[in-house]
């Protein structure tokens, strides 16, 4: 088991360092005995990278890792929050912005060769028919039975 925790700074409207004595997510691991890892939650390979150290621990020894992915929301939380102005600045939201995990992933591959603007494009335009596809076909299901909700729980 892999558990992942994406630290996005705030809980609703309330900042990380106003509502937890210990910041660090992933130190909460220590209580379980079980490993920790913080990473870098806005660089898509520093991701890769941690969340495969805990697969293959996960795999070899059986052992759980909770990852403490770092990263920032743009938004609000909610549709009742849409810009998250009341707690944040304009100015902090634009500089996190600037660590954006897409277009940074992006602007590498694009700086290393492995992809080109057309390529970019294509690779968008698949993401965003695949995305479609999948509301579109969650949109058309009908509704799980409500006895399903007691499928698969263990005592």
């Amino acid at each position: 088991m892999v558990y992942i925790c994406e630290n996005n700074r705030y809980a609703m409207g309330t900042a990380i360092q106003r509502a937890l004595a210990q910041t660090e997510i992933y130190r909460y691991a220590e209580a379980y005995k079980i490993p920790g890892e913080a990473c870098n939650g806005m660089d898509v390979l520093a991701v890769r990278e941690c969340v495969g150290r805990a697969v293959a621990r996960a795999r070899e020894s059986r052992m759980p890792t909770l990852i403490e992915a770092r990263t920032y929301r743009f938004r609000g939380h909610s549709m009742r929050d849409p810009s998250a102005a009341i707690y944040r600045t304009k100015e902090e939201v634009e500089q996190e912005k600037l660590r954006d995990p897409i277009s940074g992933f992006r602007d590498q591959l694009v700086r290393e060769g492995h992809l080109d603007e057309a390529g970019w494009k294509a690779l968008s335009d698949e993401v965003e028919a695949r995305v479609a596809e999948a509301v579109a076909f969650a949109d058309a299901s009908p509704e799980p039975p409500a006895e399903w909700l007691y499928e698969d729980v263990y005592a």
